[in-house]
């Protein structure tokens, strides 16, 4: 494999994903994999060319450790376990990408430990990253470090008084809200491109919500005085930010308007409509919801009860608008959906 198949942006995920595994449960194996990772990491963190043969011999270690993550659970069981298989599959899937063509590799904006800027995908169409210039976009990322979150990680809690700003570069978090009483709230989805925290970061006032890893999840994470003095110097990006957070405000109020203009099953079917045009995954006739959200948080977002809930989607299940279990996955007519939502799809 050449040395152009493994970028620093692998090196730096791979180093950090098995450093965190060895965290929760030490391994003399991984401990190995990591010695001979953190060479080419070292290497690749400083812009420095990697040495050839350091760097087969970290492919060796990592292959060696995931044939033996693969036949065995390395001591821990449950939900931990279960963490880091899945963190495991994601050193696989890169491992594997390594050796495809250059044009499907991520790239660093600014070479060194970077963060896939544009050259992986495109950003989302609405987020505050697609709305910036190329050079905005790369000043930005480099003002933080990545971080990467396994599912149910927590990325920040209700009530702290911290200010970083996190930029979502892979994955989706679900922001919530829980209430004096215990219940929970579903205020919002984030994903690849949005910005986590900019309004405590702004304002200093406490965190309103706990956002949560719904899998993995990489953030480039900025400090607090860093952000503002950016924002200060970039007018520009101050601008978006902004629009950012009112855009944020409109959907909380549109929320508040709907509770009150509309009986359960036509708000329903505007957070539906809106969730899917947002994040469906288009495959043939159907349009499947590419995040995990149940029937329980649907009720939370629109103001309901659970069982109001559930018999307003077996009512899209019985017209064939939607297909749908416990986690709601697909939707077969947009136009139907729109119509029910008294929404105009032209």
């Amino acid at each position: 494999m050449s040395e152009s198949h493994f970028s620093a942006d692998d090196i730096v995920l791979l180093y950090e994903v098995l450093e965190r595994l060895q965290a929760e449960s030490p391994d003399p194996v991984r401990a190995e994999t990591l010695s001979a990772l953190s060479c080419v990491r070292d290497a690749a963190d400083h812009g420095e060319p990697v040495d050839s043969e350091a760097q087969q011999s970290a492919l060796t270690a990592l292959q060696r450790y995931l044939s033996l993550v693969n036949e065995s659970s390395l001591g821990t069981a449950g939900a931990r376990a279960m963490k880091r298989r899945a963190l495991s599959a994601h050193v696989s899937a890169i491992l594997q990408a390594a050796h495809k063509p250059d044009e499907h590799r991520r790239t660093s904006p600014q070479g060194g430990r970077g963060v896939g800027g544009g050259g992986r995908r495109p950003w989302p169409a609405k987020s505050v990253i697609a709305s910036l210039k190329p050079d905005q976009c790369r000043a930005l990322l480099a003002l933080g470090h990545l971080r990467h979150f396994a599912a149910e990680d927590v990325l920040v809690h209700q009530g702290e008084r911290t200010r970083h700003v996190f930029v979502l570069i892979d994955g989706v978090t679900k922001v919530t809200h829980s209430s004096r009483n215990g219940r929970r709230v579903l205020l919002a989805i984030r994903s690849r491109g949005d910005l986590i925290g900019e309004l405590a970061s702004l304002d200093g006032s406490p965190r309103i919500a706990t956002v949560t890893a719904t899998g993995l999840v990489s953030a480039v994470v900025i400090a607090h005085r860093d952000f503002e003095a950016f924002l200060a110097k970039n007018p520009e990006v101050s601008q978006a930010v902004s629009a950012s957070i009112a855009g944020k405000f409109h959907s909380t109020t549109q929320r508040v308007i709907d509770y009150s203009a509309h009986d359960v099953p036509v708000r329903l079917a505007r957070v539906l409509y809106q969730l899917y045009q947002d994040y469906g995954l288009r495959k043939g006739d159907r349009v499947e919801l590419g995040i995990p959200i149940t029937p329980p948080e649907l009720a939370s977002i629109i103001g309901a009860s659970e069982v109001t809930v559930q018999k307003a989607l077996a009512d899209l299940r019985q017209r064939r608008i939607a297909s749908t279990g416990y986690r709601t996955n697909a939707i077969t007519s947009f136009a139907a959906l729109a119509e029910t939502a008294d929404i105009n799809d032209q």
